[in-house]
């Protein structure tokens, strides 16, 4: 259908970052949704998600943060949408965040690490997971427990080195969350040796002259002169 073709050019527009195009073409989507699909239908529910995540790269968060809601009333009143809801869960748990409401983030985060934790389709070493426990160390970072905040990270660096050729770049970013962590607790040989890690995995993948390796590069060397 044309909402379909919508929502994938709207999928690779958000991939390109170019959010402001991403969120128009959704836009354009919502108003065709109910005549071809009714009002709570998971196809429904699918472009509200897709929508609230291009409303929180434009920065809109208020907005985001309905259309989610939105989206998890409708897989909410469908049997069988956990996976779905803990997706949902976990990405409205940064906006959350991003708006200051830290409590309340950590608690849908936490909601949405529940039901991956006992969904036999996700379960703990799941990708998806590792996502939920990084924006749950991102959460307890935002309110000043780093030992939590480090716990999370470590774990989804763990699950993500599970299958570390697909999952380099992020296992590259996960370094580099460690890595702060790490510098904030002035542990800076802890935190020189993971950002020495995230350099390596970028530069080989991205190449040298990347601007993402270069900055790693200048992290490393900020990080070292507080070592000496």
């Amino acid at each position: 259908s044309n909402v379909g073709c919508e929502v994938n050019i709207a999928s690779a527009l958000s991939d390109q970052g170019n959010f402001v195009n991403a969120k128009k073409v959704l836009e354009r989507a919502i108003t065709t949704l109910d005549k071809f699909y009714g009002e709570n239908s998971t196809h429904v529910a699918k472009v509200f998600n897709n929508y609230a995540i291009a409303l929180k790269n434009n920065g809109e968060l208020e907005e985001s943060a309905k259309f989610y809601n939105r989206a998890l009333e409708i897989y909410e009143a469908i049997n069988g949408c956990g996976s779905e809801i803990a997706k949902i869960y976990s990405n409205l748990s940064l906006v959350l965040a991003k708006q200051g409401n830290l409590e309340k983030a950590l608690k849908v985060c936490q909601r949405s690490l529940d039901l991956k934790l006992d969904d036999e389709r996700i379960g703990p070493n799941d990708i998806s997971t590792a996502i939920t426990y990084n924006n749950q160390g991102t959460i307890f970072r935002l309110m000043g427990n780093h030992n939590e905040s480090l716990k999370c990270h470590q774990l989804a660096l763990r699950i993500k080195e599970m299958d570390s050729e697909k999952n380099a770049l992020s296992i590259a970013q996960s370094c580099i969350d460690i890595a702060s962590i790490f510098d904030v607790k002035s542990q800076i040989k802890a935190a020189v040796l993971y950002a020495q890690k995230a350099f390596s995995i970028r530069k080989q993948i991205l190449g040298s002259e990347d601007y993402l390796v270069m900055h790693t590069e200048r992290q490393i060397r900020c990080l070292q002169q507080k070592s000496n």
